[in-house]
């Protein structure tokens, strides 16, 4: 069984150590057989060092290095390269300054080739130099450069970002040579982490083929299945002796669950080599790639951009994609340092592409979950008694637990973290929840807002609205006015609405609230008793058609009678136009209004048709001389006027006495007072004597009715009314304003 090669990032001490060597031999062949000047962007830990090695060795003729590999037979091993490599990860930039880091080790590759160099201190000039002298020397040149982007990552925190910035000044000046000089290169490759935008490196090699996403190189670095099975197949037995409760191909599922799934087309995958060798080395399933360096300035982006779900998500790239470090963006990023990978890819338009992205593995999607709750939360990893509480407590829906665990959480967040934004808060939540394996959503677009999370179990559907410093009163009347409920009410899993209110001094929440949005397992009966319900109702409905059917018929016949009683008074208005001139007018009088009684009675017979509106029988006299109309005398009304009022009605003399008549006019302007509430309906009787007053256009109506008539409100109601009929105002006056009868 080989030696593992785990952190031997040199191609000669790996060969001459007899250690495991998966071969790329093939595609490295492709590479170097003709001229060509390419650039790689893979992400930490995946072999690009070892790559630059093995590209060195090769051009160095080292043929005993490759024996029993397939380019062993095929390469010309009488042809030589002298061989130019730089890695930055050497390069002391952080204490000397990138310029001057560059400009020494510029110096070491003189002294390499036995070059003199010229007295200047422009690294461009200096290196032109160099590859002067040496082609002339030993013909043309293999460059390689390792991890050129490395003086810019190191310095993409918020703080020392002007720092990235001059350092990519100065990386550009240093390569600006190469065009002029390409012709002196037979291989140049350049590999990092991230593509910068050309414009800010590459600016005058534009000539670069890139292969990070060329078909015939995306397997160049990591390992396929076929390799793992073939190169690791003792690691792989002997895992079993130890294990003999697992079956080969059990082990092999399980292992291409944790590493297995980075790619770069969507078709192909491979495993990371960092990880695979480390796991053989110690037969654990652990995380190995991802505890050996994360960026920090991860979470500021996260957080910059509220941007925390990253499970099947796309982006549209070209085969230029690249990112800014003054316009970093998360997704771009988190794909090429190779915590996201493609799982699928297609076709837009004009040769762009859209990636759907997700993390690569297990290893890489827990570690990832783990750094962010450890970098806000825990000094010293994530308690898994935590992590179980808070998965048992929402599958028992045991929320007073679930609410405990966030609690305690929480009050471990230290002050660099301290949450003073609601987006730091769901950040966490979600980062916790997935963690713990719980199907959860953030930031969820319904008909009438978005709701904070939502997190669903076999039984439950609980909806999360979070506030700061404010009430939990707030976020379950949210959850209420915004209807959250309605974008889960067909599913049989009952709803939980829930409120909380962080407290940034307190440093937890400070109050829980639950509500019952929908309870499924009642909402089908509910639903026949409402059904049960319309059904009445629209039996009830029907009932009162019917009655009101026969109302009409009623209000009918009514309406007939009233027009037999309007032309009987008629009638009795010609006679008392005879009995005007009667001497005997007092006697005559009370015959009259003998008689209007009757009609009065008649009336109320049908009260039941207008119950609210009395139809009194309206007289209207006029006095010539003081007053030319004394309106609206009435038998029930006399029965209760003060005596000297009765005396009054008995003393007007019969032949300046004029009767008129109540007409469809009359009735419909008094039915307007009452309907726009002058007075109430009771007062119908007053209303007529308005309105015979007004529509025979008398000069005053005089009235001791305080409450109903003479009223200032009352007044401007009835001529407010009249004004908009196309009638006069009319004067109402009191008897006191009258000096004849200023005792009433």
């Amino acid at each position: 069984m080989k030696l593992l090669s785990i952190g031997i990032q040199h191609f000669d001490e790996l060969r001459e150590t007899n250690r495991m060597y998966v071969d790329k031999t093939e595609m490295i062949y492709h590479l170097m057989k003709d001229k060509g000047v390419y650039f790689l962007s893979r992400p930490r830990r995946f072999g690009k060092s070892l790559l630059l090695s093995t590209m060195e060795q090769l051009a160095l003729g080292r043929k005993d290095l490759f024996k029993d590999l397939w380019i062993e037979d095929k390469w010309d091993w009488e042809k030589k390269y002298p061989v130019i490599r730089i890695s930055f990860t050497s390069v002391p930039y952080k204490n000397l300054g990138l310029e001057t880091a560059i400009l020494e080790t510029l110096l070491l590759i003189c002294k390499q080739y036995q070059i003199t160099p010229n007295q200047t201190k422009s690294i461009s000039f200096l290196f032109t130099q160099i590859l002067n002298e040496v082609h002339a020397k030993h013909g043309k040149i293999v460059l390689l450069i390792d991890e050129y982007d490395k003086p810019i990552i190191d310095f993409l925190e918020e703080k020392h970002i002007e720092t990235a910035t001059e350092n990519q000044a100065i990386m550009k000046n240093f390569y600006s040579c190469l065009k002029d000089n390409g012709h002196f290169i037979h291989t140049l490759l350049i590999t990092g982490i991230s593509k910068f935008p050309r414009v800010s490196i590459f600016s005058e090699l534009n000539h670069l083929t890139d292969l990070t996403l060329h078909p015939n190189y995306v397997n160049l670095l990591g390992y396929t299945q076929e390799e793992l099975e073939k190169y690791f197949d003792e690691h792989l037995d002997f895992y079993l002796t130890k294990h003999n409760k697992e079956t080969k191909q059990g082990l092999l599922d399980k292992i291409r669950l944790w590493y297995n799934g980075f790619s770069w087309d969507g078709e192909n995958r491979v495993y990371n080599p960092f990880s695979i060798l480390n796991f053989f080395d110690t037969n654990q399933f652990a995380n190995y790639w991802f505890v050996s360096g994360t960026p920090t300035f991860l979470l500021r982006l996260m957080f910059e951009k509220k941007n925390y779900e990253f499970e099947n998500v796309s982006f549209n790239v070209n085969s230029n994609n690249i990112y800014d470090i003054h316009k970093l963006e998360l997704i771009p990023i988190l794909f090429q340092t190779g915590y996201l990978t493609i799982t699928e890819v297609k076709e837009i338009r004009d040769n762009k592409k859209q990636f759907k992205l997700n993390y690569p593995n297990k290893e890489v999607r827990d570690s990832f979950y783990d750094f962010i709750i450890n970098s806000i939360c825990f000094t010293d990893g994530v308690d898994k008694q935590f992590v179980n509480r808070l998965a048992d407590g929402f599958i028992e829906n045991n929320l007073d637990e679930v609410e405990e665990v966030i609690d305690e959480m929480l009050k471990d967040v230290p002050h660099d973290f301290y949450v003073k934004q609601e987006v730091v808060l769901h950040c966490l939540l979600h980062i916790v929840f997935t963690y713990v394996g719980l199907q959860i959503q953030s930031e969820v677009h319904t008909q009438k807002g978005r709701l904070d999370a939502v997190v669903e179990t076999k039984s439950h559907v609980y909806i999360f609205e979070f506030k700061i410093n404010k009430t939990v009163n707030e976020a379950i009347k949210q959850i209420r006015q915004k209807e959250y409920g309605l974008k889960y009410a067909k599913t049989k899993k009952q709803l939980i609405g829930i409120g909380a209110n962080y407290s940034t001094k307190k440093r937890c929440f400070d109050k829980w609230k639950r509500i019952v949005i929908i309870n499924n397992a009642n909402w089908r009966n509910e639903f026949a008793n409402w059904r049960n319900e319309f059904a009445n109702w629209r039996n009830e409905f029907a009932n009162w058609r019917n009655e009101f059917a026969n109302w009409r018929n009623e209000f009918a016949n009514w309406r007939n009678e009233f027009a037999n009683w309007r032309n009987r008074f008629a009638n009795w208005r010609n006679r008392f136009a005879n009995w005007r001139n009667d001497k005997n007018f007092n006697e005559t009088l009370a015959d009259f209004l003998h008689l209007a009684g009757e009609i009065i009675t008649k009336m109320t017979e049908h009260a039941n048709v207008f119950p609210n509106v009395p139809v009194p029988l309206t007289q209207v006299v006029a006095e010539r001389g003081a007053f030319r109309e004394v309106l609206n005398i009435l038998q029930d009304e006399l029965e209760n006027a003060p005596d000297n009022v009765k005396e009054l009605v008995k003393s007007l003399p019969a032949d300046s006495t004029e009767f008129l008549e109540t007409t469809e006019e009359v009735i419909d302007l008094a039915t307007e007072y009452i309907n726009e509430k002058v007075v109430g309906q009771t007062s119908f009787a007053d209303c007529l004597h308005i309105a015979l007053a007004t529509i025979s256009r008398a000069d005053f109506i005089v009235s001791w009715n305080f409450k109903h008539i003479v009223n200032i409100e009352r007044i401007r109601g009835y001529n407010s009314i009249n004004i908009q009929h196309g009638y006069k105002q009319l004067e109402i006056r009191s008897p006191r304003e009258f000096e004849k009868y200023e005792d009433l």
